[in-house]
């Protein structure tokens, strides 16, 4: 069989560690940066793989983007749907909650997508919450705030949150709808 890799992620048994298979990801000659499961599915965001430079705070990855995603059926591993999106999405902005798949597509929307079917329930495309997603410029002093690996999208029963030093605003959009809650800026 092929070996465990970044485009074909190895399921492992949780109780015993036993290697159960090998998924195929999403992007063929892709690197898979994201993955989560939820609802009895596994979704995944792939992308080109990664190209690093090395600092002495950590080695930081310059393509934390894919934009090909995917989910399968967990119990028979049978890809569900898959989509192309129209832009960068980034690894830090992605998130599961209850069935349905969340995500913001830089400068493009913030996307709801069920989770097994692969659906757009909602995208929210307001030029004003676009902008206020937009990322800062990086400061170096945050870098040990950030390690560039903070999550920055966390999906609770009613809210979106965005929230993290590269974002210029912290942002709340309600998770019905994506409709902006609340927003502030980051300092």
């Amino acid at each position: 069989r092929e070996p465990c890799s970044l485009t074909h992620p190895l399921r492992l048994d949780g109780e015993t560690g036993e290697e159960k298979s090998l998924l195929a990801g999403p992007k063929a000659n892709g690197q898979v940066k994201w993955i989560a499961e939820g609802e009895g599915a596994l979704a995944m965001l792939a992308g080109d793989p990664d190209t690093f430079s090395v600092s002495s705070l950590q080695n930081l990855t310059a393509t934390p983007f894919g934009t090909e995603l995917a989910a399968y059926e967990l119990e028979t591993e049978k890809k569900l749907w898959s989509h192309t999106e129209e832009g960068p999405v980034d690894e830090r902005e992605i998130t599961i909650r209850d069935e349905y798949l969340y995500y913001h597509v830089r400068d493009k929307r913030v996307v709801c997508r069920n989770l097994k079917t692969g659906n757009v329930e909602w995208e929210q495309r307001d030029p004003e919450i676009l902008r206020l997603l937009a990322s800062a410029e990086m400061d170096k002093s945050k870098l040990h705030a950030t390690l560039f690996s903070s999550r920055s999208l966390v999906a609770t029963p009613d809210v979106l949150y965005f929230a993290s030093v590269a974002l210029l605003n912290r942002v709340a959009l309600d998770i019905r709808d994506g409709k902006l809650l609340w927003s502030e800026p980051v300092g």
